[in-house]
C-alpha cells in the first residue's frame, strides 16, 4: 500500500515514476517522535548525484504541519556543492512528503543525517477558505513555530549510489553564431545532465536552453519540470549543466537532442546601470521593463516586468549581487517572481498572462 502512495507522490516526475515502476526504491522505515509530533522516513530514491527522501508527519494535535529539511554528514565532514528543496507543501497528516538533495559537482556520500524542523501552520482548510491571502512581507513577519526537530541517520545501499553513466562527447555545435561544446552526458536513474563549455571567441554567455532528447523509439525526455533545471559556474554567468528527465530505464540505444529555444546574455551586458530615483535603466535585456523602485528603511525594493515565453513560467533575471559606483559587491537579500503585482494606489492586483514580475 505504501508503494502505491509513493507512486502517487511521484506521479508528476517521469524519472521518479519510472524508478518506482522498476522497483528502484530503498526502504528506510525509521521513525522519531518528540512531544505530539511523529515523523517517519519511509523510502529514498538515490543514485550517484541525487537523494529523494520520502517521509510522513503525524500528530494528534496539529492538523497542518510542514517540515524544513536540512542535512549533515554522518562523519562530521563539511558537505559542499549541494542544494536541498521541498516538492510538497500543505500535505495532510500521514501523506508522503518529499525533499530532494541534489549534489552539483560531488557525488552522494554513503549516508546523510537528515533533520526535519517540523512547523505548525494552523489549518490549511481554514486559511484557504476563511482568511484572505496575505502579502509576502506580512506573512514573513510571523515565522511559524518549530514544534520539534527530528533527526534521522540515513545509510544508502551502495548498489544505488553507484548507479550512473558518464558519456564523453566533446561535440561542437553552433547556435546563433555562438559556438558551444557539448562535453558530457550524465545519465542517472533520477535525471540526465547535459554539460556544455564555452569558447573564448563567443560574444554571449549561454543563459537558458530549452531542449529535449528523443530515443530511437520516439520516446521524449523533457526538461526537469519540478526541480533544478540548470546550474552554472562561479567562474562565469554561463549555465553549464542542464537537467532532463531520465532515459535510464527506457532501454535507449541512441538519443537525439532537439533544441527549441536559446537565451543568451551578451558579455557586455553582465551588469546594467540603474537610476533608482528616476526608475530608469541605461540598458536592459530584451523584453524586460524596469517598473518600480521603492525606497525602504533598510534599502530598496525593485520591480521588473519580463516577457513570459511559456505559459505559467517565470525565470530568474538577475544574480544574487549588486554593485555600487566603485564596483563593491553587495548581497541583494533575495528575490521572488510571480504572475501579478499589487498596486497600493489602485488597491488591486494587476495580472498579465504574457509577462511575469520579479
Amino acid at each position: 500500500p505504501l508503494l502505491r502512495d509513493l507512486a502517487q507522490a511521484v506521479a508528476l516526475s517521469p524519472s521518479l515514476s519510472a524508478a518506482v515502476e522498476n522497483q528502484y526504491v530503498q526502504p528506510i522505515e525509521k521513525e522519531q517522535s518528540a512531544g505530539e509530533v511523529t515523523a517517519r522516513v519511509e523510502y529514498v530514491i538515490v543514485d550517484q548525484k541525487q537523494v529523494n527522501i520520502f517521509y510522513t508527519l503525524d500528530s494528534t494535535r496539529y492538523q497542518a504541519m510542514t517540515a524544513t529539511p536540512s542535512i549533515a554528514s554522518l562523519t562530521g565532514e563539511d558537505l559542499e556543492g549541494y542544494s536541498i528543496s521541498m516538492s510538497n507543501w500543505g500535505e495532510a497528516n500521514g501523506e508522503l512528503q518529499q525533499c530532494t538533495v541534489d549534489f552539483v559537482n560531488g557525488e552522494v556520500p554513503p549516508g546523510l543525517c537528515l533533520t526535519l524542523a517540523v512547523e505548525d501552520h494552523g489549518s490549511w482548510e481554514e486559511e484557504s477558505v476563511a482568511a484572505p491571502r496575505r502579502v509576502f512581507e506580512e506573512a514573513a513577519e510571523e515565522a511559524p513555530v518549530v514544534l520539534a526537530e527530528l533527526q534521522f541517520d540515513l545509510t544508502f545501499d551502495p548498489a544505488y549510489t553507484a548507479k550512473g553513466e558518464i558519456i564523453t562527447l566533446d561535440q561542437p555545435i553552433e547556435l546563433d553564431g555562438q559556438e558551444l561544446i557539448v562535453t558530457t552526458a550524465e545519465i542517472y536513474p533520477t535525471h540526465i545532465r547535459i554539460n556544455f563549455s564555452d569558447v573564448p571567441e563567443n560574444t554571449a554567455w549561454l543563459h537558458g536552453l530549452s531542449f529535449y532528447l528523443e530515443n530511437e523509439k520516439g520516446q521524449r525526455f523533457e526538461a526537469i519540470g519540478n526541480g533544478i533545471s540548470a546550474t552554472g559556474s562561479p567562474d562565469s554567468p554561463m549555465m553549464t549543466s542542464h537537467r532532463l528527465e531520465s532515459s535510464y530505464f527506457s532501454g535507449s540505444q541512441h538519443l537525439t537532442m532537439h533544441i527549441t529555444q536559446v537565451t543568451w546574455l551578451d558579455k557586455d551586458l553582465e551588469r546594467v546601470r540603474l537610476d533608482l530615483k528616476k526608475t530608469e535603466a541605461e540598458r536592459l535585456p530584451q523584453g524586460v521593463t524596469f517598473a518600480e523602485a521603492k525606497q525602504l528603511d533598510d534599502g530598496w525594493e525593485l520591480v521588473f516586468w519580463a516577457k513570459r515565453y511559456q505559459e505559467h513560467h517565470s525565470y530568474q533575471l538577475w544574480g544574487t549581487a549588486y554593485f555600487d559606483e566603485e564596483g563593491n559587491a553587495y548581497d541583494t537579500g533575495g528575490w521572488s517572481s510571480g504572475g501579478s503585482l499589487w498596486h497600493e494606489e489602485d488597491g488591486k492586483r494587476v495580472e498579465d498572462e504574457t509577462r511575469f514580475v520579479t
